[in-house]
């Protein structure tokens, strides 16, 4: 009984060998067709590495998350456009994220320049409005006295 045990748990060892797992590659290939599993099954294995290195780039974790489910996204639309004799598909994906990441951090400083700018203009607006009241106020006055 035992020795049939070991045998089986052999040949079932030996059946799972030859099962092949698909490469990052192959499953770019597939998501290209259209493949939903695929596409699951490369974000499963990559989106560590994806989410990663937005992280180190962002520094939010809610940024992060948005930014890798966008480079995700993106890979969706546009797997057809991978081509796996230009590089492997975890670079590929770096790549869009990186390019997000940076996008992001321009656009966050832009607003932040926007925002600074359109608050010192009305800032000097508002300043202004106070001065010109405070001499209307003193003209009144001395149109009074006089």
């Amino acid at each position: 009984m035992r020795e049939t045990l070991e045998h089986m748990s052999s040949h079932r060892l030996g059946e799972a060998e030859q099962v092949s797992v698909p490469t990052p590659e192959d499953l770019m290939l597939q998501i290209a067709t259209g493949n939903e599993n695929a596409f699951e099954e490369l974000y499963d294995r990559l989106s560590s590495q994806v989410f990663g290195l937005i992280r180190r780039i962002l520094k939010d974790e809610a940024q992060s998350e948005e930014v890798t489910q966008e480079v995700f996204v993106e890979a969706w639309q546009q797997a057809t456009r991978f081509d796996a004799a230009r590089g492997k598909a975890i670079t590929w994906l770096l790549t869009l994220a990186h390019r997000r990441a940076v996008d992001r951090v321009r656009a966050s400083q832009a607003s932040k320049d926007r925002d600074l700018r359109e608050g010192i203009k009305e800032f000097q607006e508002s300043y202004d409005d106070v001065e010109e009241t405070a001499i209307q106020h003193d003209e009144s006055r001395r149109v009074l006295q006089a």
